[in-house]
């Protein structure tokens, strides 16, 4: 009511502390809300990012690379037999195996590579900027450091990984992409395990 507002004029005081405690809780609105947004993006055991995160970046990582033409590959890949580990050791040490192996897609990551947990024990890798025989050599270096990861109580070379690998043609889609990297994963296991296998062009 206007005439309220005359009779009780608010001071300079009181506009300042009501500016600032709005000011605060806004901050603390988008505090909240980016936190949230990790949270729905990212893998609590891994801290690599999740399928959805994959999803909404590889858009951005299309049309980035696009401008100059450049390629982008998809390594594909999930842990052999990781179900027995569950089932021999314990889910406690399974849950360790994800976060070692999250740490192994970290350390071998470039500041403009991204990777995802996509559920389970798959993870995929995307390289921009990376050719088919790029993407290859990344992979190869992941099988061996995966292969090389101990995590007690299992045996050294207990943990090993089947990898995919394809590079993306101009106009394919994510789920495309993700199909002929997932072919290439099965031909991996189908030829023994703990092997890298590129994708049919």
């Amino acid at each position: 009511d206007k005439g309220i507002l005359k009779m009780y004029p608010a001071s300079p005081d009181e506009i300042g502390t009501v500016t600032d405690i709005a000011r605060s809780m806004l901050l603390q609105v988008e505090t909240l809300t980016k936190q949230l947004k990790h949270q729905a993006t990212t893998d609590f055991l891994t801290g690599l990012g999740n399928r959805r995160a994959l999803m909404e970046q590889m858009p951005i990582i299309r049309a980035k690379a696009a401008r100059p033409e450049e390629a982008v590959s998809l390594i594909l890949f999930d842990l052999d037999h990781f179900k027995r580990i569950n089932d021999e050791y314990g889910h406690d040490a399974g849950d360790n195996v994800l976060m070692a192996i999250g740490e192994a897609v970290k350390d071998h990551l470039r500041p403009y590579d991204y990777a995802a947990r996509m559920g389970g024990e798959e993870f995929c890798i995307v390289l921009p900027g990376a050719d088919l025989a790029a993407a290859e050599s990344v992979a190869e270096r992941l099988r061996h450091a995966v292969e090389s990861r101990v995590v007690e109580p299992l045996p050294k070379g207990r943990i090993t990984g089947s990898f995919g690998v394809a590079q993306a043609r101009p106009t394919e889609r994510l789920q495309e992409l993700l199909l002929r990297a997932d072919a290439a994963l099965y031909s991996a296991k189908d030829q023994g395990r703990n092997v890298v296998v590129r994708a049919q062009p």
